[in-house]
């Protein structure tokens, strides 16, 4: 409440993220505990895991903010909502689920489309990685559909309003100059994004420094 008060007083806007892939701040790992699951893939199938995602997302959508009087969804200081940080559906020994793509992009389209249903004032994204799924990749998990993630198809999802991408070169180069990595992962975003008609976000990005 005091962050999104504080923003508004001082002309920012924000991105909220709704949860995250990393156990960080308890995040789809929290889940799987929580309903006994597999995996952490199965979050993206599991319907009380589904269920239990959108009553938090209706509950904070819905939230009056005693310190503005105002709705989240009313909060001009919001510019989005991001369903999740740095989704990934895959196993859990890092292998791509021969569905794994379809399967984050149905979770995303439904989840936009109730998000939506509570909320027309503010911008919805997804908050992937970035990641590509191209035929003729071979091992590049870059651009392979390694991940369970496309992000090409998730801009095709209808009320996904920007794509995102991070950009951490010395953990994703491979030992990449990361100045060279990050140009390239730039360019191949632009016409991504442009085929796609929508904004492109590099909104998380850093390099270590001395090995910190």
């Amino acid at each position: 409440d005091r962050a999104v008060a504080l923003a508004g007083a001082r002309g920012l806007r924000l991105i909220l993220t709704l949860t995250n892939n990393w156990p960080d701040f308890g995040g789809m790992p929290q889940y799987v505990k929580w309903f006994g699951l597999p995996a952490k893939n199965a979050f993206y199938r599991s319907q009380p895991a589904k269920q239990a995602y959108r009553n938090w997302v209706e509950q904070l959508i819905t939230r009056r903010n005693p310190l503005t009087g105002r709705l989240y969804r009313d909060e001009p200081a919001i510019l989005a909502w991001e369903l999740s940080n740095e989704p990934r559906c895959e196993t859990d020994d890092g292998k791509p689920l021969a569905d794994g793509v379809e399967t984050l992009v149905a979770w995303v389209d439904e989840m936009s489309r109730f998000i939506r249903s509570l909320d027309a004032n503010h911008l919805i994204a997804v908050g992937d990685e970035g990641y590509f799924r191209h035929q003729f990749a071979g091992g590049n998990a870059l651009f392979n559909g390694r991940y369970g993630v496309s992000c090409e198809e998730l801009l095709g999802v209808g009320l996904v309003d920007f794509g995102t991408c991070h950009l951490y070169p010395q953990q994703m180069g491979s030992g990449q100059d990361p100045g060279d990595f990050g140009l390239m992962w730039i360019r191949e975003h632009q016409p991504a994004a442009e085929r796609a008609n929508k904004p492109m976000l590099p909104e998380g990005y850093g390099i270590l420094i001395d090995g910190s």
